[in-house]
């Protein structure tokens, strides 16, 4: 149309220049040069710069030689030229400058409406508003389809267009923004009305003509939420899937693990009994460990794993790591050198069950791929060269001569689940957790581990972990001295003699346990003390105790108790006004036990299978160190008068047999049909505190059961456990008379 148009012009410009010079000359114009600048004028804007000006300077031609023609005067003719080419130079500098502004605008309106295309075209809410007024100047087109506007709301107030406020927004940011300058600011919000949730970025900006203006940018992270939520609700459901697997794994390991060490203290067994036990003690161990390691991983993946520093001294923490390796490969022909750098501090600030953790991985690893050879452990210290002279640096270092690895291998070390020739080491036990979980916890720890390894020749790990230095000393040279000299020999030694128990008579302790099996552990693990035990089997019953004046060092408290558990019990015996020791018992070894104990009244806990050493050192502190020193003595001088430890092994002996512990289950289970038969006798049986009461009664069943190998019952309790949490009426009523036939059964 635009190239039609200029077609027209140019066939008219000669046409319509002579029609004027006509007119000129019949009406005597005066000055008619002037008037003759008129359609050159027209024509050079009308038709653009170039085509325009030519269109004009032609009909100026053809017009002044009919003009010429018309009044016959060459002085004129003269005069006309010189004007019109004088107007014809103007004209042409004038269309030159206005194409380039014309060019030069039509490039910014383009760019405007590129940046317009881009600006709504994004999926972000956009708004810009004076910073004093709160007039909208910009909305871009997504914000203004989130709030189903569809009128432009520029030049009216944000507050009004957007919430129907009458005046500003209570949450609005500009205070802020104004007083931080331009830091923006960034917040989330939930929209009550939509339900979904938003991001926002507040800040100032420059706008035309200086003025500040505040930019809110708005992004709806409804899906990040949704998404975060639902990892968060899978996260909690695993952590309550190891809750439970933990406890239904740590109770029967609770016996498994109880019964062997006992057996152990006993001097007089066979050298082949010794070895089976000993045997099913490490196996037991092992799984134990396997079930921590994945704990540990569920932990650290949830960023629940704390560092909790404490003061420790390094030949404790070495020796620790040193005979649990010892214990666990003494069968191999390996030799083991222990290093120590005699300027090494003799104690620091750090978290010494961590750590311990982290060098029982390492030398558990040189150990088990070196079938023979060496392993070395190196221990040193250095400065960190802060300020501060407190600060070191901790230096382990284990080296083998074992399998060794591929430069692949090493890059894929620390993987979860990952293990390395797996059809030659298919006899060598792991989960592929431990260097995985080393370097989680060096790095919360602020540490670094290298690996050098050559295939075939062995690998070499050093770890570096910052410290705080306690006190001046050092090691020195005959700590040192005596360390590196120390050599472990191939002795087979059982769990008796891995720890000295002290004799204390004096000592009185009260266990607490709805299953009959753990009392008869607990009872049996607390033997080699000497120590006045006194058992209950509810919380009902340890409350009794109390009221009729009994007073322990210790009470050692289930968790999970029918009726009243162990918080429950805990709370009322402080309410009345019991202060001593109060320790929890539990199966569950999840991360915040610690914490929810001690904010329960609990002054520490114990998890299942119970540990002879912690049960050692809770025993300690909270009883011996709390007696005088005479009492002390005296307990000394009567342990002296017996043999050290073969009265407590025939004592061993004659409680632990297959006959009793059949009758402890069968006290177990002949207290848990009484209670299942109160229920159902009830005429409004299975309310909330009756599935309770079901729930706890069969899953103490369902963990006896196992332990005496029924197997099979075992699976008919946890299918009714399950029926309980879901408070499945109709299928309790069914089952549960079923349930104590079986039993009955069994019973007789």
């Amino acid at each position: 149309m635009l190239k039609n148009k200029r077609v027209i012009y140019r066939s008219l410009s000669i046409p319509v220049s002579l029609l004027f010079v006509y007119l000129v000359w019949v009406l005597s114009i005066p000055n008619p040069m002037m008037i003759l600048i008129i359609p050159v004028v027209f024509f050079s804007f009308s038709d653009g710069y170039i085509s325009g000006t030519m269109s004009g300077m032609v009909a100026v031609v053809y017009s002044l030689y009919f003009f010429m023609i018309l009044t016959n005067d060459p002085m004129g003719i003269q005069k006309a030229t010189t004007i019109v080419l004088a107007v014809t130079a103007v004209i042409i500098m004038t269309g030159k400058l206005k194409s380039k502004n014309n060019k030069h605008l039509s490039e910014i309106a383009l760019l405007k409406n590129n940046f317009m295309y881009i600006l709504n075209g994004m999926d972000v809410q956009l708004m810009v508003t004076d910073f004093d007024t709160d007039q909208i100047l910009f909305a871009n087109e997504k914000r203004n389809r989130e709030y189903g506007l569809d009128h432009n709301p520029v030049g009216l107030p944000c507050w009004q267009v957007y919430n129907s406020y009458e005046r500003r927004c209570d949450f609005c940011m500009k205070p802020k923004l104004n007083d931080e300058h331009k830091a923006p600011i960034v917040w989330e919000y939930r929209n009550e009305m939509s339900g979904r949730w938003y991001r926002n970025s507040e800040s100032t900006i420059e706008w035309t003509n200086g003025k500040i203006a505040h930019l809110q940018q708005t992004v709806d992270i409804t899906e990040i939420v949704r998404a975060k939520e639902r990892a968060e609700d899978a996260n909690t459901a695993k952590s309550a899937f190891l809750a439970n697997m933990s406890h239904e794994v740590r109770t029967p390991m609770n016996a498994i693990l109880g019964i062997t060490e006992i057996e152990l203290q006993n001097d007089s067994l066979p050298a082949s009994t010794e070895e089976s036990l000993s045997r099913i003690h490490e196996s037991g161990n092992l799984l134990l460990n396997i079930i921590n390691d994945i704990l540990d991983i569920s932990k650290i993946e949830a960023g629940m794993l704390e560092i909790i520093p404490a003061e420790y001294d390094i030949p404790s923490l070495v020796n620790d790591a040193v005979q649990v390796n010892r214990f666990r490969y003494e069968s191999k022909p390996i030799r083991f050198d222990l290093r120590i750098d005699e300027a090494t501090p003799l104690n620091l600030l750090g978290d010494e069950l961590r750590l311990k953790q982290i060098l029982n991985n390492t030398l558990s690893n040189a150990f088990k791929y070196t079938e023979k050879g060496n392993v070395t452990l190196s221990v040193s210290a250095e400065a960190t060269g802060s300020d501060d002279d407190d600060d070191v640096i901790l230096i382990l270092q284990v080296s083998d001569t074992g399998q060794g690895m591929t430069a692949e291998d090493v890059s894929k070390l620390f993987d979860e689940y990952t293990r390395f020739n797996i059809d030659a080491n298919r006899a060598i036990a792991g989960t592929g957790l431990g260097m995985s979980i080393t370097k989680r916890i060096l790095d919360l720890m602020g540490g670094e581990i290298f690996v050098e390894s050559e295939l075939g020749k062995g690998s070499v790990f050093t770890i570096r972990i910052p410290h705080k230095r306690v006190g001046g000393i050092v090691c020195g040279p005959e700590l040192a001295e005596v360390i590196r000299n120390y050599r472990f020999h191939s002795t087979a030694m059982t769990k008796k003699s891995r720890m000295l128990r002290e004799h204390m008579p004096y000592g009185r302790v009260l266990v607490v346990d709805d299953i009959e099996l753990n009392i008869y552990v607990a009872k049996g693990m607390l033997l080699p003390y000497g120590l006045h035990v006194d058992t209950v089997n509810s919380g009902l019953a340890v409350i009794e105790k109390i009221k009729e004046g009994n007073v322990y060092d210790v009470i050692f408290m289930d968790h999970l108790m029918p009726q009243i558990n162990g918080i429950e019990a805990t709370k009322m015996l402080r309410e009345m006004g019991y202060t001593n020791c109060i320790i929890a018992l539990t199966a569950n070894a999840l991360v915040g036990q610690a914490e929810m104990f001690l904010k329960n009244g609990f002054d520490g806990y114990l998890s299942k299978p119970i540990d002879s050493r912690e049960l050692n050192t809770i025993l300690n502190k909270f009883i011996r160190d709390g007696k005088s020193a005479e009492r002390f003595l005296s307990a000394h001088k009567e342990q002296s008068r017996k043999t050290e430890m073969s009265d407590v092994g025939n004592i061993s002996s004659n409680i632990v047999g297959v006959s009793e512990l059949q009758e402890f289950f069968i006290i177990d289970a002949e207290n848990a049909v009484s209670v299942l038969e109160r229920i159902l006798e009830k005429p409004d049986r299975f309310n909330d505190k009756d599935i309770e009461t079901c729930e706890t009664t069969v899953h103490g069943m369902k963990s006896a059961l196992l332990s005496i190998g029924e197997s099979e019952l075992s699976g008919f309790a946890a299918q009714l456990e399950q029926a309980a949490k879901e408070k499945n009426h109709i299928l309790l009523a069914k089952e549960i008379p079923k349930f104590i036939d079986a039993l009955g059964t069994l019973i007789e």
